[in-house]
């Protein structure tokens, strides 16, 4: 897995910018953000824990929330930023590198692809290596005919390529590939 950078952030979600941009002004004088988040906020998942929404990467946010959070620096805050949900001021708590998933975390994903694999690899050898015969007379005749419908159409489909192939360099030999004889008129010599 590529690494990929995360942040960590918080945000105050409000209904107005100007109540954004008043928090903004008291952050701005020393107020406390994880506290004015749980004082303001209307995001009931993040407000009782001051705003936190955790580590995410691109992607994961809607797009003008994610595109704020990710230009901040380590400690800013954004000026208010709309979205769907409403305005919203965000704090940039941390960046990363997103660490690999642990062998423990995929270790079944890995084991459950290698048994895939290998059933696939079984399998198409069975089927190259099997010989099957047919002891019901009824079936095997049926067998026969529809192998030989398919060899038929496979013929004609082979022989309507080769016509047109013919066809084509007919047409282009006709068109100026080969110098033709130039014709006398009679009584000319």
């Amino acid at each position: 897995m590529k690494p990929k950078e995360e942040v960590q952030a918080r945000h105050i979600l409000v209904d107005t910018e100007e109540k954004a941009r008043e928090l903004k002004k008291k952050i701005a004088e020393g107020a406390d953000f994880a506290a004015l988040a749980k004082e303001n906020s209307k995001d009931p998942g993040t407000k009782d824990d001051g705003g936190m929404l955790g580590y995410f990467s691109a992607g994961q946010m809607v797009p003008t929330f994610e595109q704020a959070a990710l230009a901040l620096k380590k400690g800013e805050v954004s000026d208010p930023v709309k979205s769907q949900f409403g305005w919203h001021l965000i704090k940039l708590e941390d960046r990363r590198q997103k660490p690999p998933p642990s062998f423990e975390d995929v270790k079944d994903r890995i084991l459950a692809s290698m048994i895939h694999q290998r059933a696939q690899t079984v399998a198409a050898k069975l089927r190259e290596d099997a010989k099957i015969e047919y002891i019901d007379e009824g079936i095997k005749k049926e067998v026969e005919e529809q192998n030989n419908q398919q060899d038929a159409q496979r013929r004609q489909i082979e022989e309507l390529i080769k016509k047109q192939i013919e066809a084509k360099e007919k047409s282009e030999g006709d068109k100026g590939g080969e110098a033709k004889p130039e014709e006398k008129p009679e009584g000319k010599k």
